[in-house]
């Protein structure tokens, strides 16, 4: 397991059967994430089977962070990984932020908790798998 997460380093570390490696790099204030150049060129360490990630918002033309630096960081993990999966609950949709993460052609699936408008589900579901 990889991750820049620190709450999610701290949660999997109690677990003897998962090698876990943490990214280094700048922690910002409120992100409780390792991002930068340092976690950036960490996971270019990596090839991933499967990326689960997270994201601030989606509209109909892709999937955004309110931080580039977690975009960037992302979008090289969705690049070293062979299936990129999204997990969005329903607040996240019809929101855009700052940075785009993604364009859905580079996700395989999103992942939510209600099934997202037709018209979402027509336009993004042509380009990856949406669960609900």
């Amino acid at each position: 397991m990889i991750t820049n997460g620190i709450e999610i380093a701290r949660k999997l570390n109690n677990y003897e059967n998962i090698t876990l490696f943490f990214c280094g790099g700048h922690i910002g204030y409120g992100t409780n994430s390792a991002l930068g150049d340092f976690a950036t060129g960490f996971i270019n360490n990596f090839h991933a089977d499967i990326c689960f990630m997270s994201c601030r918002g989606l509209d109909r033309f892709a999937a955004y962070e309110a931080n580039h630096s977690q975009a960037l960081f992302k979008q090289q993990m969705i690049a070293n990984s062979d299936v990129a999966i999204l997990l969005a609950d329903h607040s996240k949709f019809n929101t855009s932020h700052y940075f785009k993460l993604s364009n859905y052609n580079a996700i395989d699936y999103i992942v939510t908790n209600q099934a997202p408008v037709e018209s979402f589900q027509d336009t993004v579901g042509a380009q990856c798998e949406i669960l609900w």
